[in-house]
């Protein structure tokens, strides 16, 4: 529970083991076009119940100007592959496209911006602190106590009951004991995770989640076929820090192996952004957001996520302009988004 995260690890992109280390020019790209109408969660109001309904009309129209900017693309070049539909945080479309109709995308009638993807980076695991000097019980051995968390537990009965949170992240090892599962390695080894074997996902902890890359992706390979996502359902955690993540959110504990984590009364949302290896990109996180605002894609606000944890790694500054709209409309909207900051220890320009 002491456990932080660390730095981004390495990008394959910058191997400098490689023959070349130099960004690589690829003959396609990945570009995020939004459009004119505003997202949905802009005009969002509250009903009398409280609950949140999204304006019809706006939803028709933003429907009505995706489609038409859809067949625009396809006269364009029938080798432009649409990735994602933005509604909720953002009016846009994300595709993958020859990198030459770039410039034709910004002259499109419906368009309003541009951007190219950026990247951002896994980040690794800290191996947990083992104990050693700490005082005697839970609260002088893991965080929870020196947050106030445990305090929060006992003597405020505030548990994170009634709260779902989405792991942006490596996805979430659902078979962890720690979440209700066997907890036992070949349970993990026995799960597939290109897809959900029936009965084993969604789980009572991790209640919800998606897949929304694949095994192979890596945004910073320099294989591009790598930098296009393949979205399956299951989210299981091939990378870790996910469920390093989780449980530190909402994790049970027994005591000795494992601490309680600082809401175990939550439910989660496991949204894997991360393939096996490498990096992602503002197309993928902003399906996430997507996703956050709105999981069973129905369009009812009632399954809005409460919170979201991103821990993810951009070095220098780099824009990221669309996805800073996204989130500001998910976070307008009703969510509280918990954002990393500083994950690379003590050094310059590190704030992701």
């Amino acid at each position: 529970s002491l456990a932080a995260c660390s730095r981004p690890a390495a990008d394959d992109a910058s191997d400098t083991t490689a023959i070349t280390n130099r960004p690589q020019n690829y003959d396609r790209l990945i570009a995020i076009i939004k459009l004119q109408q505003p997202a949905l969660l802009t005009s969002a109001t509250t009903d009398a119940e409280g609950n949140r309904i999204v304006d019809t009309d706006l939803k028709a129209a933003i429907e009505a100007e995706q489609a038409d900017f859809i067949a625009e693309m396809a006269e364009l070049s029938p080798e432009i592959e649409v990735l994602y539909q933005y509604k909720m945080v953002l009016n846009g479309v994300a595709v993958v496209a020859p990198r030459e109709l770039e410039d034709r995308f910004r002259k499109l009638t419906s368009t309003s911006y541009v951007e190219k993807e950026q990247l951002f980076s896994r980040l690794d695991t800290v191996v947990p602190h083992d104990g050693e000097g700490a005082g005697e019980g839970e609260f002088d051995a893991t965080s929870t106590g020196w947050i106030g968390a445990l305090q929060a537990h006992t003597e405020l009965g505030i548990t994170g009951a009634g709260v779902t949170v989405g792991v942006i992240d490596t996805g979430i090892d659902y078979t962890h004991k720690m979440f209700g599962g066997a907890g036992t390695e070949e349970a993990f080894e026995a799960n597939n995770p290109d897809f959900v074997e029936e009965g084993s996902f969604p789980t009572e902890k991790v209640v919800g989640g998606i897949d929304l890359v694949g095994q192979q992706y890596n945004a910073a390979s320099p294989d591009f076929n790598q930098h296009v996502p393949k979205e399956d359902g299951d989210p299981l955690d091939d990378g870790s820090h996910g469920t390093h993540v989780a449980g530190t959110v909402a994790g049970i504990g027994d005591g000795v192996n494992t601490y309680t984590g600082v809401a175990p009364d939550a439910k989660l949302h496991a949204i894997k952004v991360f393939g096996a290896d490498g990096s992602t990109g503002d197309a993928v996180i902003i399906a996430a957001l997507e996703y956050s605002a709105d999981p069973n894609k129905d369009g009812d606000l009632a399954d809005q996520l409460d919170v979201i944890n991103l821990s993810l790694g951009s070095g220098y500054g780099t824009p990221h302009l669309l996805y800073s709209e996204a989130m500001k409309n998910l976070v307008d909207g009703g969510t509280l988004a918990v954002a990393s900051a500083g994950n690379s220890g003590h050094t310059s320009y590190i704030v992701g």
